[in-house]
């Protein structure tokens, strides 16, 4: 009797444990689900701090083309040195670069870039314009 409790037992056995084995194949797609939802969270992340860090350099570009060219213009009022050369000197001292500078009509027209280190976009162009007003 003991033989025939012993065989049941085995055979029920290797049945738990094939039944065991077919529940265990659904097991893990919510695990996928999880990592698949957690690089998706992640790549989200990337892309808005880059995004960000382009949207801060571009208005630090805009400031930066606008002191210059304030310089600039407050160069040309004090009829010091030359305007654009002092423009220069301020996107110098600032990590910029000026592209182009125009002297027209007691105003300072400047096209200024910022480098970035980043791979997509490797440099922000900006335009500023800064003269001076008659108060007549």
């Amino acid at each position: 009797m003991s033989q025939k409790i012993c065989k049941r037992l085995s055979i029920l056995n290797t049945q738990y444990y094939s039944f065991k084995h077919l529940r265990r194949a659904d097991c893990g797609s919510g695990t996928m689900l999880g990592i698949g939802l957690v690089i998706a969270i992640c790549s989200m992340l990337v892309v808005c701090a880059t995004l960000g860090s382009i949207l801060v350099q571009k208005h630090r570009a805009y400031a930066l083309a606008n002191a210059s060219a304030i310089s600039g213009a407050v160069a040309m009022r004090n009829m010091q040195d030359d305007a654009c050369q002092v423009a220069e000197r301020t996107a110098k001292a600032n990590n910029g670069k000026i592209e182009s500078c125009v002297e027209k009509d007691d105003d300072v027209l400047i096209s200024l870039s910022v480098p970035l280190r980043l791979p997509m976009v490797n440099k922000i162009n900006v335009m500023a314009r800064a003269g001076l007003i008659d108060c007549d």
